[in-house]
């Protein structure tokens, strides 16, 4: 069977534009964009002093326990490179905000004082016997997210930090050389103290129950009346110890008492007049009973009934007579 050309070259053209059909370059369309993993804070702690006055600050330091890290390390560096030679995140990008809470308060509340934003703040007055907070949401300048998740922090003192999901992770309290210096009240470090230096020593008479009288043998603020001042402190008398800060008003309506929070290392002393020697520092005296006691922690103090207890005691170097009174506490700093 013969075909004409004309037929054989059409079917030909059709078969090879068909097979040209079939080869054509096709694309899908676009996915969105490849991510990364957003930053996180592995853990972090400021550095600083729980007082009033102070600057308390999240900038990097290798003697701090302080990483915050990228899973794709594009975290922003800062030059500083810490002991085991990872390099300090620089949180100059991120975002961080300062709250004041209240003693009992656990978390950031929407009713929590906002004190100011950046990676340092300065405690103003007025925050003694209050909590510092802070929120911070990690930034990092390459990779994709560049944002991460916002981590809470209502207790500075602790190690905080997030896992790589930003997932909070449980707070850690840190070494003591790694920690910032907590606040004066060993039983909460994370509550703020008074400005040491607005510090002093106020000590009373007391009534029969043992309380504080407005009759007073010594006043380093300088806010009692003059009319109350008594001269000079005598034998069989119980004294009382207040640990003021100093406000600004001469009548003392801005001043605060902190005695609770520095009892814990208060140590009534006793010295010989002129003579340096300490008869009374912490358990060397004798009481009205002619027991030996130990003044560690406590407010009050009562003198010896009268000389014949002392002699009792067989010295006549027990006499609390012609002996001066102090008061000696730790008020936190370094």
């Amino acid at each position: 069977m013969k075909f004409k050309k004309s037929v054989l070259l059409l079917a030909l053209a059709a078969i090879f534009t068909s097979s040209m059909v079939q080869a054509a370059i096709r694309e899908s369309a676009e996915t969105d964009p490849i991510q990364g993993r957003k930053p996180y804070i592995d853990q972090i702690l400021i550095t600083g002093k729980l007082y009033e006055g102070q600057i308390v600050s999240l900038k990097p330091d290798p003697k701090r326990i302080y990483q915050p890290l990228d899973k794709d390390l594009d975290i922003k560096e800062s030059p500083t490179t810490a002991v085991d030679g990872i390099f300090l995140g620089d949180l100059s990008l991120s975002t961080v905000e300062w709250f004041l809470l209240e003693k009992d308060d656990t978390e950031i509340l929407g009713s929590s004082v906002k004190l100011g934003d950046g990676i340092e703040i300065p405690i103003p007055a007025g925050a003694a016997g209050k909590k510092l907070a802070y929120r911070i949401t990690p930034k990092s300048t390459t990779g994709i997210p560049k944002i991460g998740d916002t981590l809470s922090v209502p207790d500075v003192t602790q190690i905080s930090g997030q896992d790589e999901d930003g997932d909070p992770k449980p707070p850690v309290i840190p070494p003591v050389d790694k920690g910032p210096d907590p606040g004066p009240d060993p039983e909460n470090p994370d509550i703020i103290g008074p400005d040491p230096t607005t510090l002093g020593v106020q000590i009373f008479i007391a009534d029969a129950l043992g309380n504080a009288t407005d009759k007073y043998i010594l006043d380093e603020i300088g806010h009692l009346s003059s009319e109350n001042k008594v001269g000079l402190s005598e034998v069989n008398t119980t004294y009382v110890v207040k640990i003021v800060s100093k406000g600004k008003s001469a009548d003392g309506s801005e001043d605060r008492d902190f005695s609770d929070v520095y009892q814990h290392s208060v140590i009534w002393r006793l010295k010989d007049g002129d003579n340096p020697h300490i008869i009374l520092d912490g358990t060397q005296t004798v009481g009205p009973d002619t027991t030996a006691i130990d003044t560690t922690g406590k407010l009050s103090f009562t003198t010896q009934l009268n000389n014949l207890v002392a002699q009792a005691k067989h010295s006549t170097n027990l006499s609390e007579q012609g002996m001066t009174l102090s008061v000696q506490f730790n008020d936190g700093t370094k």
